[in-house]
């Protein structure tokens, strides 16, 4: 992530999980689809989320278990929001982001989004 807030990704992207818009891996950065200013990225296995600067939550990646939050499990290649935004995830998302840098020796960035 940039200080400007732009995000960008690299590795594997079986799932579309590096936000590009495709399924190409990449061994160098690439720039997440969007145009989103993100205050934190959290990467999972095949999904990653972030959390803009104004408080919306946005997945992307495999949604085989609804991992996207935006209620269907429709995968995609590009950040889609999170449903029941913003007040609620992205409250629980900052506060989850909170307990798990606290209970570390070292700061962290992440978040888990909670089913609306």
């Amino acid at each position: 992530m940039t200080s400007a807030g732009a995000a960008y990704c690299w590795g594997e992207n079986v799932s579309g999980q590096l936000g590009d818009g495709t399924t190409t891996n990449s061994l160098t950065p690439v720039a997440v689809a969007g145009g989103h200013t993100f205050a934190s990225l959290s990467p999972f296995l095949f999904h990653t989320c972030g959390l803009t600067t104004g408080g919306a939550a946005y997945c992307w990646g495999s949604n085989s278990n609804g991992a996207l939050g935006d209620g269907s499990t429709t995968s995609s290649t590009v950040p889609v929001r999170v449903s029941g935004q913003p007040a609620a995830a992205a409250a629980a998302a900052r506060h989850e982001a909170a307990r798990l840098q606290g209970a570390q020796s070292e700061p962290a960035t992440v978040f888990r989004m909670l089913p609306p």
